[in-house]
């Protein structure tokens, strides 16, 4: 049995979807089995600056004491000062002797690197060749960082899901449709751009309903839906647990996240899985997943003309609806699975 050092934020505590991914690993029955972690907690997010370097200076004591004491070190990084004391880490474990896997979540690790110095790229280069195997979510990242390191060991790991069972066969209803932002409350996933076009869109179908779920600061938005006298007609929900979020995927017809970076988002993933269909953007992991007009609707980021336009040619075509939904469950289900993804985690710290 491969003892792990498994090293990422506190996946009881935070709320990303990172976490999401960790406690894939840590819970999954088959998965645990085979592999012994050994956990590592660093960060909670949403914490202040001085709670997280505390949580950090524990987390380095923690990882120097379980050190010695397996085969390979797995740590789950973004960009920013988590990405350089994930590196600080990946070396002492090189030092060690031990195996190193950096698993890359980052959405935005191009702009990260962009505004480093020549210095810190240098750096940032030779972290990711030192790492015995690095793993990234989609086609695009791996081209990119391919690219950026192309001596270094690149392996395309695209985040999965469990498929849920009995997942019902989705109608809509011409002008009369449920709508999903699920995702961080955040400039940066789009969430602006969707509540700008709200009040055009319940001006031609308000018989519709948007729901806003996720975490991070609901009171600009909740002025914003006051200001355009939305109340009604959106619902702001806050963070949802996944009890919660099953439930209202089930009762959902369309995910709207027109977001501007990813890695591949687990709430797509999701959505999906429940044959709900996603309008979004093609960035990040999110072509190895959407494909236009087949299994969901493609618009670029902050046009919110084509936005608008798009949800309201999907609430209005309800006709086309059925099949669209259908290839998205069927999709997920066959090539996002995590009971395949798991034999490959499996064979990859064999092979580590």
């Amino acid at each position: 049995m491969k003892k792990v050092l498994f090293v990422g934020e506190n996946a009881y505590q935070s709320k990303s979807g990172i976490v999401t991914v960790m406690k894939q690993f840590l819970e999954d029955e088959e998965l645990n089995k085979c592999v012994n972690y050994k956990v590592v907690f660093t960060i909670v997010d949403e914490t202040s600056s001085l709670q997280r370097l505390k949580a950090w200076i524990k987390a380095c004591i923690r990882f120097f004491y379980l050190l010695p004491q397996v085969d390979l070190v797995h740590i789950h990084h973004a960009s920013d000062l988590n990405f350089w004391l994930s590196g600080l880490l990946i070396y002492i474990a090189k030092i060690t002797g031990k195996k190193t896997i950096m698993h890359n979540h980052a959405a935005d690790f191009h702009l990260f690197y962009a505004n480093c110095s020549k210095v810190k790229k240098n750096l940032i280069r030779r972290i990711l060749k030192r790492t015995d195997v690095n793993l990234v979510l989609s086609t695009a990242w791996y081209n990119w960082y391919s690219a950026l390191v192309p001596n270094a060991n690149w392996t395309l790991l695209r985040n999965s899901i469990d498929i849920p069972k009995d997942v019902e066969k989705k109608v809509l209803a011409n002008g009369k449709a449920k709508l999903l932002f699920l995702a961080r409350l955040e400039e940066r996933k789009g969430i602006f751009d969707l509540v700008d076009i709200m009040p055009d869109f319940f001006a031609q179908y308000p018989d519709c309903e948007l729901y806003i779920a996720g975490q991070g600061d609901t009171t600009q938005i909740q002025k914003v839906i006051q200001q355009y006298r939305l109340e009604t007609q959106v619902k702001i929900l806050g963070y949802i647990n996944d009890k919660q979020r099953d439930l209202l995927l089930r009762d959902s017809h369309l995910l709207i996240l027109p977001t501007y970076n990813e890695g591949l988002p687990m709430s797509l993933l999701e959505a999906m899985a429940y044959s709900v269909v996603p309008i979004t953007t093609p960035v990040g992991g999110i072509p190895d997943v959407v494909v236009d007009k087949v299994n969901g609707y493609l618009v670029q980021p902050g046009n919110k003309k084509e936005l608008l336009e798009t949800i309201c040619y999907v609430v209005e075509n309800a006709h086309l609806y059925r099949k669209v939904s259908d290839n998205a469950h069927n999709l997920v289900a066959d090539k996002f699975d995590f009971a395949r993804y798991k034999e490959s985690v499996i064979n990859m710290y064999e092979l580590a």
